[in-house]
């Protein structure tokens, strides 16, 4: 599995960007598959940073 920082998916400055909807979808897609396999995971709701911690 690879990862790549929002910051080099970021569509600012593109005239043909309208990726809102896919964001929250894949956020909600990662926060799935993470608590899955046992992570604690949590959403800051003014960056929409996905922030993980491995459960004990």
């Amino acid at each position: 599995m690879g990862w790549v920082p929002g910051i080099e998916l970021d569509p600012a400055g593109r005239d043909d960007a309208e990726f809102e909807g896919i964001r929250a979808a894949l956020r909600s897609a990662l926060l799935a598959i993470l608590t899955q396999a046992g992570h604690a995971v949590q959403v800051d709701r003014e960056s929409g940073e996905v922030r993980v911690r491995l459960l004990a």
